[in-house]
């Protein structure tokens, strides 16, 4: 657990203890008290990230005659065989350090300081949000071998779904789009629930027959479109999503947003958005099936 106790906060220069409620910027590491972060909106030394002069903690240095628990940080006597703080044996080993917090209380992505395409992975693991860890390594496929073709399952499966929950509004409204008519033009080819259910126990003669008809070869035509355009989105979603992603980070860099709160707002996963896409295919499709219907 990293320990903050005697550094000063960046905004109020108030010294931090232990106690106190921190957070720290995702891209630098430095803390601040989290209603000094929520004033400021972003990081106090946003505007040296990436450059020589980022933050970076100067570790104070302890008397000889003290160590330091490699579990809660505390210092006490050499000798001591057990930490008086957290009770933690000197020779147990330090666990692994878990990742920092928003001013939310969110964990936030702890990535290495490398680059895709330009952008950095601590930008690009802030913006995405959940799942970042998955979408970092397929970004960074998709750039070192220039293929812009992978798969993605949810995306196959539920891709208005998938597009909207990750604010891809453009494609997410046109999959909705293509969901309606597809149940639109399968009402309108005559073939319904209760013509497959009568089908099941017809004759073998009424089944050739009822399969060969119209009204299924149209549903036939209907369900291979619908196909090809999931295993579309499933195969190039991936891709979709990265330029979604890296174009709002450049937008956001143009307009002088840079910072961890705009990259959240921005990017992550509206899960609200699911339910909102859902039922607003579904009442758009019975009205509009109403309007045919009475126009038919």
């Amino acid at each position: 657990m990293e320990r903050y106790e005697g550094l000063l906060c960046p905004v109020c220069h108030g010294k931090m203890f232990d106690d106190d409620d921190i957070a720290v910027c995702p891209v630098c590491g430095a803390p601040h008290h989290r209603d000094c972060f929520l004033s400021l909106g972003h990081c106090f030394y946003a505007d040296q990230h990436g450059t020589p002069q980022q933050w970076k903690r100067v570790e104070i240095p302890r008397k000889e005659e003290e160590q330091v628990c490699k579990k809660c940080g505390a210092h006490f006597e050499k000798d001591a065989p057990v930490c008086p703080s957290c009770g933690t044996p000197v020779s147990e080993e330090a666990p692994k350090a878990g990742p920092s917090v928003n001013p939310f209380g969110i964990p936030m992505p702890q990535v290495g300081n490398g680059e895709i395409d330009g952008v950095k992975e601590s930008e690009i693991a802030v913006f995405v949000g959940p799942q970042y860890q998955r979408y970092l390594s397929v970004f960074k496929k998709i750039s070192k071998t220039g293929k812009k073709i992978g798969w993605n399952w949810v995306a196959f499966f539920f891709p208005e779904y998938w597009l909207m929950s990750r604010k891809c509004y453009k494609f997410g409204i046109l999959m909705s789009l293509f969901s309606v008519l597809t149940a639109l033009l399968t009402g309108l080819s005559g073939f319904n629930s209760t013509q497959m259910a009568n089908l099941l126990t017809a004759s073998v003669e009424e089944q050739a027959a009822a399969l060969t008809s119209p009204p299924f070869i149209a549903l036939y035509v209907l369900m291979f479109i619908s196909l090809i355009v999931h295993i579309f989105m499933g195969m190039f979603g991936d891709y979709l999503y990265k330029k979604k992603v890296f174009d709002g980070i450049a937008h956001l860099k143009e307009q002088g947003l840079n910072d961890t709160l705009s990259y959240m707002r921005a990017g992550g996963v509206n899960l609200f958005l699911i339910f909102i896409t859902f039922f607003a295919v579904e009442f758009v499709t019975m009205y509009c099936g109403l309007i045919i219907q009475s126009i038919i």
